[in-house]
């Protein structure tokens, strides 16, 4: 019980990440040339957020204002795709995922989780070859690995 309460807590801090406020999701192709084709990632192996495991975040712009990100946790994937603005240094990247939401049995009192869409807007920086990358109420330092 101790354990899936934790990971509840967890999953909430997500959520609380992701939440939003207004409809500002941009869709005007207003990526930046300079980004296309890069790819940012670093690896935490004993990430203290994920009890301990091996995490993997990447980041790779593509074409237009294209953007993914990928969150791997001992292997398992968890990848956001969407698109992103950026000017003088900073961008917002824009998605819609599903997350696994907990729901509550009334009668037996037992959990199921549901799947749920939600709109995710994250924050970045960019200053030369460092992302500070703005996800689930935490700030990830990544380098720039690759450029096209």
């Amino acid at each position: 019980m101790k354990k899936f309460l934790l990971a509840l807590m967890a999953f909430f801090g997500m959520v609380i990440g992701f939440t939003s406020c207004g409809d500002d999701k941009k869709d005007d192709n207003s990526g930046s040339s300079e980004l296309q084709g890069t790819l940012w990632e670093i690896t935490n192996e004993n990430d203290d957020t994920y009890y301990g495991a091996t995490v993997i975040y990447t980041v790779t712009f593509g074409k237009g204002n294209e953007m993914c990100f990928n969150r791997n946790i001992n292997g398992d994937d968890n990848l956001i795709k969407g698109t992103y603005t950026y000017k003088n240094g900073s961008g917002v990247m824009y998605a819609t995922t599903v997350v696994p939401v907990a729901v509550q049995d009334p009668d037996t009192g037992d959990y199921e989780y549901q799947d749920q869409e939600m709109e995710v807007r994250c924050k970045f920086t960019i200053d030369g070859t460092k992302m500070t990358f703005n996800f689930s109420l935490k700030d990830i330092i990544l380098d720039k690995v690759l450029e096209e």
